[in-house]
């Protein structure tokens, strides 16, 4: 059963009344109240497709305990509400007691969001490191882009100042002008072309906008690498060495891309975008990568460089057909950008270009259409993606569910996932330290092909691997018994990211019972520890760079809702059964993710878990075998970034 409490309290101190607001499953039909066994509120309902909101103002007459049940099919305990007429009297009377703050107060942060400016500016202070500019054996020469249109002097002075001031000097600045109007512009231009002859400049006779004119200006290059940049942001100056030296580390590079932070109206840094290293399925869902790129000469030759018809989205049509022919992508974690706030620029707002939207939408289409591959591309909000993939209506799923004791959950599970099955062919696999023929019997009139596995819990994942071998299932879906999916049309997707060739472990969005995200993805530590990631964000926050908007790659997925393909789930040897159930599920992940194969967080599958907390409590035995087994996924997560804290996922440490 699905429901919410959005907010309960009992007040009147001599005489209680219970207020109590909230959203229930449209399939309840009667909510009552009841102290030892007789009803002191009851309302029904008429059963609805969607879900219903319900207000409760009641007077309980007097001090004691009171039970609130849901009814759907049969009645099911909600909540137990304790009224005490010396406590309440009490808190009554009690003015600002110390009692009352926060568990938190008191307790010094360590940490900080990331959109704190002031505490920003003075982490850079102390954070950012460099390698020194050296004679390198492998000097590439590196070939600057930019299209210019009307830009005011001084930004494109501080753009032209920031190459010519950098560290590494092999470089050239190629610059096509696209027909400008403004005089201050082309006068910029042709001083700076006057003033150093690495700096060239062609004149278009008409606008053809962005495209066309950054097609002009690679017209210009003679490097082995080009690098793009726009007319009004800046370089740090040791990005080109820093290019470099990951160039001189491994020679084969074909595309490189970095960190980058805003540059604020009042002239100072905010807003970084620390980025994870490459990550194909969190490049369908938005253009993370952005600035700094450097792409090697013959590959964008190769693509025919950037296409008319894409303005607004130029950038991430010409990454999509970028990895389309290379696989060596490498990520510098540093803030080598400046992209600079001014009115009307997509670094203030993402919808300040409306068609870059439909022109991304297009740029993924055409993407996948070279591919070969059939997907459903859908715009989530201004230039963020969704990707789906369709699957034959014969796709199979066995459900995995464990017992943890309570057979009313269990049954309540098994009922509420039957409801959104969308037609599609499922079967349940129960795993119970009970009796098997009491389980069953309890389970008999349930609809769904039921298979129960009893034993020890130690013994549960030898009996699983072993039943899964012989299964003709296509997909397994893991479900915590008292987690609840609250989305349409979940099952399809998650089948269609699941059998993906790319993808292992497919898990959704984990709310608890106030609506906070608890679980999405995980993000692993070099001292071997699991956290959890996005939690305490509300159920329709977009979270940091959009992670609870679109799908986004992680190391490692929750353990409350996940599918992945039987096939792959045999060929990595199924889940390691020297583990505990709950460390075993998050374990698969690595398995996957050692397989060759990236795994997915889905904020379109959501999922309600009366139990989940905000942390992962592991045994410390089970969690030191994960560390020792995988120590090099947890000494880099890939799909997180070295600057972000050890401890609180997404924000930075404070100075020490």
């Amino acid at each position: 059963m699905n429901y919410r409490i959005e907010k309960c309290f009992v007040y009147g101190v001599l005489h209680p009344s219970v207020y109590m607001q909230g959203w229930i499953d449209g399939k309840i039909t009667k909510i009552a109240i009841r102290k030892n066994d007789k009803t002191i509120y009851e309302e029904n309902f008429a059963e609805q497709r969607t879900v219903k909101s319900f207000l409760i103002n009641q007077a309980l007459g007097e001090n004691g305990t009171f039970e609130v049940y849901l009814y759907k099919k049969r009645y099911k305990k909600m909540m137990t509400i304790h009224t005490n007429v010396l406590s309440r009297l009490a808190r009554k009377m009690r003015k600002n007691d110390e009692s009352e703050t926060s568990v938190s107060d008191g307790v010094e942060s360590h940490t900080f969001n990331i959109n704190d400016k002031e505490k920003y500016l003075s982490w850079l202070e102390g954070k950012e490191t460099f390698h020194d500019a050296e004679d390198y054996a492998y000097q590439p020469k590196i070939s600057l882009i930019i299209p210019v249109y009307n830009v005011e002097r001084n930004l494109l002075e501080e753009c032209l100042d920031s190459i010519l001031n950098q560290t590494y000097q092999n470089f050239e600045i190629c610059i096509a002008d696209d027909n400008s109007g403004k005089q201050e512009t082309l006068d910029t231009l042709r001083e700076y072309e006057k003033r150093d002859e690495r700096i060239k400049v062609v004149y278009r006779k008409e606008n053809g906008h962005i495209s066309k004119a950054t097609d002009s200006a690679l017209e210009l290059v003679t490097g082995e690498f080009i690098g793009l940049i726009d007319n009004d942001d800046m370089l740090d100056q040791h990005a080109l060495n820093e290019v470099v030296y990951a160039l001189n580390e491994q020679k084969d590079l074909d595309f490189i891309y970095t960190d980058e932070d805003k540059i604020g109206l009042d002239g100072k840094r905010e807003f970084p975008h620390f980025k994870s290293d490459f990550a194909l399925e969190t490049l369908y869902g938005e253009n993370y990568i952005c600035h700094f790129s450097v792409i090697r000469k013959t590959i964008i030759d190769k693509i025919g460089g950037f296409r008319e018809g894409y303005e607004g989205a130029q950038d991430f049509d010409l990454f999509l057909r970028v990895v389309n022919e290379t696989k060596k992508i490498h990520h510098i974690p540093k803030l080598l950008y400046r992209w600079r706030m001014i009115p009307g620029s997509t670094a203030v707002t993402a919808d300040s270009k409306g068609y870059a939207a439909e022109a991304g939408k297009r740029a993924l289409e055409d993407y996948f259409r070279v591919r070969n591959e059939k997907v459903d591309v859908k715009i989530a909000l201004n230039t963020f993606y969704c990707c789906q993939f369709p699957v034959e209506d014969s796709c199979s799923t066995e459900v995995v569910i464990f017992d943890a004791g309570r057979m009313d959950d269990l049954r309540d599970c098994i009922e509420d996932f039957q409801e959104n099955l969308e037609d599609a062919p499922c079967s349940v696999v129960i795993l119970t330290e009970r009796n098997k023929v009491d389980t069953e019997k309890a389970l008999e009139k349930l609809s769904i092909p039921l298979t129960v596995i009893c034993g020890e819990k130690r013994q549960w994942i030898k009996k699983l691997n072993e039943h899964l071998a012989e299964s003709a299932a296509d997909c397994i879906l893991f479900l915590d018994e008292n987690t609840r999916v609250l989305s349409d049309s979940w099952l399809r997707e998650s089948q269609g990211y699941a059998l993906h060739e790319t993808l292992g472990v497919v898990g959704g969005k984990v709310l608890d019972v106030s609506e906070q995200v608890c679980e999405s993805g995980v993000v692993l530590t070099p001292q071997g520890k699991l956290l959890p990631a996005n939690v305490r964000e509300a159920r329709n926050s977009y979270g940091l760079y959009g992670r609870l908007m679109v799908p986004y790659n992680y190391s490692m997925i929750n353990n409350k809702c996940f599918m992945v393909s039987r096939e792959k789930y045999l060929q990595v040897g199924g889940m390691e059964e020297q583990l505990a159930w709950e460390a075993s599920l998050y374990e698969l992940s690595l398995r996957m993710l050692d397989a060759g194969y990236r795994n997915l967080f889905t904020p379109q599958l959501e999922c309600l878990c009366y139990t989940s907390r905000n942390t992962i409590d592991l045994e410390d035995a089970d969690r030191i075998f994960m560390w020792k087994k995988w120590k090099k996924y947890f000494e880099h997560d890939a799909f997180y970034n070295s600057n972000f804290s050890d401890e609180v996922p997404f924000e930075l440490e404070t100075k020490a």
